[in-house]
């Protein structure tokens, strides 16, 4: 410490009232002028200042020569029975937070880590109630504190549950949730750390959960209502492994738009998938949070899979979106999301039926009814109302009769401006097609064009039968 006036003459120590007793007073000149300087070495955490001989004081300034109680991980070979979560041997220590208090110099560390465990109707974890000696058996396992200060440590232990003090009457670990062993260590200054253990129990046969995303805006599909709550799953039980699946049900609607198409004219799998995902939230109730997508589906008003279709957003109609996933202990959740396609928001065009049974990802060719993917033949949605491709297979019935009409003909002139004007009328129509039957069906029409044409050439260069032959 220095003091370049009239040097230093006292050292003193801030109070725990705020005030400020002298630490040392150091010898003075005869004239009453002290050294520039003085040593001194600080043996408690605390705020000190230095007072000159005229009795003007310095700066309060926190000096903190010892740190908070040290925290490691208690050696394993010391024969201590596992209590809770058994320890890895290379399970590190979260490092510690360590603060210096202005006003008093001391210094605070904190050490947070989480666990989780599952619980067991069968054999309930700590007999069914967690109490506060387990909580300390728990805390000895897994953390040693120690100081260098002589005197010891001074402990606190409490167990807290949604903010309460729980540690009389203890935790029922027959349920999940979770609640927090609060430890702190105190050493003989008043430095002191403090652990925070949060034990998760878990419910491994717990279905992933799904919620409303916190943007109402998803990047794909209409907004959502911030008003508006998602329903309660419905949640059965699978007789042979236990395991539980959720299925969520929700619907929407949106209006066809023309310029531009909605979607681009077509929703397909990527596009549903981006939908769903957007507008659906779903987290595993499994401490590992994995999710594993089990398979989606786009299936027709009457159940027929369409999902190599997609939907074609130009005409109203009525689908469901079906998205599967699963957890890591085979938990699964369906979301089933109803979607209506209308001219306007009062016109919806029917209702789908749900099934109670979640898409497990096996039905990759079948929709509900049992039915194979559709043929866009019939029914309702994108292919029932096209008719291009109607076009395109009436053309190649054309083009198979009028060749089966010309096969004893000869003249060249009739076939090149028939399956001329047939090719260019293909040509039109390609760049035309939207739905997904149009592309097939045009190249069934190419492809009849060339078997025809080929035919014709045959028939018409073959050599003419001699009258000998005849």
């Amino acid at each position: 410490m220095t003091d370049n006036l009239s040097g230093v003459w006292k050292l003193q120590k801030k109070q725990s009232n705020g005030s400020f007793a002298d630490l040392e007073t150091f010898a003075l000149s005869a004239d009453g002028i002290g050294a520039a300087s003085q040593n001194y070495t600080i043996l408690q955490n605390g705020v000190y200042r230095v007072v000159d001989t005229a009795g003007n004081a310095g700066a309060a300034t926190a000096l903190s020569p010892y740190g908070p109680p040290v925290v490691t991980r208690p050696d394993p070979s010391d024969g201590s029975d596992p209590i809770g979560p058994v320890l890895d041997t290379d399970q590190t220590l979260p490092g510690p937070t360590v603060t210096t208090d202005a006003d008093t110099g001391l210094n605070h560390g904190a050490i947070t880590e989480n666990i989780f465990e599952y619980i067991d109707e069968q054999t309930p974890l700590y007999g069914g109630r967690f109490t506060a000696a387990h909580a300390q058996a728990l805390m000895d396992y897994r953390y040693s504190v120690t100081t260098d200060l002589p005197g010891g440590l001074t402990t606190s232990l409490t167990v807290i549950k949604d903010g309460v003090d729980v540690t009389a009457q203890g935790i029922d670990t027959t349920h999940p949730g979770s609640f927090t062993i609060r430890y702190v260590a105190t050493d003989p200054q008043g430095n002191t750390t403090t652990i925070l253990l949060t034990d998760t129990l878990v419910d491994r046969r717990k279905p992933p959960v799904v919620v409303y995303p916190d943007e109402k805006n998803p990047p794909v599909g209409p907004p959502i209502d911030p008003n508006k709550t998602l329903p309660d799953p419905v949640v059965t039980t699978d007789p042979d492994t236990g395991y539980r699946h959720a299925l969520i049900t929700d619907e929407v609607t949106e209006t066809i738009t023309r310029a531009p198409a909605l979607y681009g004219g077509r929703i397909d799998r990527q596009t549903a998938q981006a939908l769903l995902t957007g507008r659906f939230d779903i987290r595993s109730a499994q401490p590992d949070g994995t999710l594993s997508p089990l398979g989606l589906q786009i299936l027709a008003a009457d159940g027929r899979d369409i999902t190599a279709l997609g939907i074609d957003t130009t005409v109203p109609g009525d689908y469901l979106l079906r998205y599967a996933v699963a957890d890591s202990q085979g938990n699964r959740t369906t979301v089933e999301l109803t979607y209506h396609l209308v001219k306007n928001p009062n016109d919806p065009t029917g209702q789908i039926t749900h099934t109670v049974d979640p898409f497990d990802g096996t039905e990759s060719g079948a929709g509900q009814n049992g039915s194979s993917v559709d043929t866009g033949l019939g029914g309702n949605g994108a292919a029932a109302d096209c008719r291009l491709h109607w076009l395109a297979l009436l053309a190649a019935a054309a083009t198979v009769g009028y060749t089966l009409l010309r096969r004893r003909r000869t003249s060249w002139l009739p076939d090149i401006l028939f399956f001329g004007a047939l090719a260019g009328l293909c040509a039109v129509l390609w760049p035309l097609s939207h739905c997904p039957l149009d592309h097939s069906s045009l190249l069934a029409y190419a492809g009849a064009l060339l078997v025809c044409w080929a035919a014709r050439l045959r028939a018409l260069t073959a050599p003419a039968k001699s009258p000998e032959n005849k």
